[in-house]
Parts: C-alpha cells; structure tokens; sequence
C-alpha cells in the first residue's frame, strides 16, 4: 500500500497559477475546498486538487438567442376623473374632550 503524495499550499497554488497561497488557505479555513489538515499545515491530495478544479469550472452555456421584447397593450382610457372632494382636518382629541 502507497501513501497518498500530499502537496503544500506553495506547490498547489503554483499549479493553479495563483499570485500567492492566500486563496487557498482562505478557502480551506471556510471549508470551501477540499483539504486535508496535519496540525496547522493545509496539505493537498492529487484528488483534492482535481476537486478544487471541478468545483471552481464554470460550465459557459450556449448564448440563447434574443427574444422580442412583449410590448405593452395599450389599456382603454381611464373614466374621467370627478371633482375630488376637499380634505377636512380633524379635530384634535384634546380640543374635542374639551369642548364637551
């Protein structure tokens, strides 16, 4: 039985071509790849790392051809509008109570 070969942050960043290891380290610290953790050192598996590539993949779908636009349906005219009825304050509650 071979023991799985584990690879660094370093080795693995270099790999994906990523400017430094913080990406990665970030992205195990929130469990957002997969990874495997001896004491505080982050070590990668080959699978590990073919994961990271396959969750990370963006899947481009075809471009859908552009549909019209629906155009809006013109809506019969609205009836007249009465004449509005003026607005009345009311009389504060204070002021009423008084009064009585």
């Amino acid at each position: 039985m071979s023991l799985p070969e584990l690879y660094t942050t370093e080795e693995v960043a270099q790999a994906l071509r990523l400017p430094s290891t913080n990406w990665l380290e970030d992205a195990a610290r929130l469990d957002e790849i997969p990874h495997t953790r001896l004491g505080r050192r982050l070590r990668f598996t080959r699978q590990q790392y073919e994961q990271v590539i396959e969750i990370h993949a963006k899947n481009v779908k075809p471009p859908t051809p552009l549909q019209p636009k629906p155009t809006r349906t013109p809506q019969p005219a609205a009836e007249p509008v009465t004449k509005a009825r003026r607005l009345q304050a009311r009389i504060p509650a204070r002021m009423r109570n008084a009064a009585a």
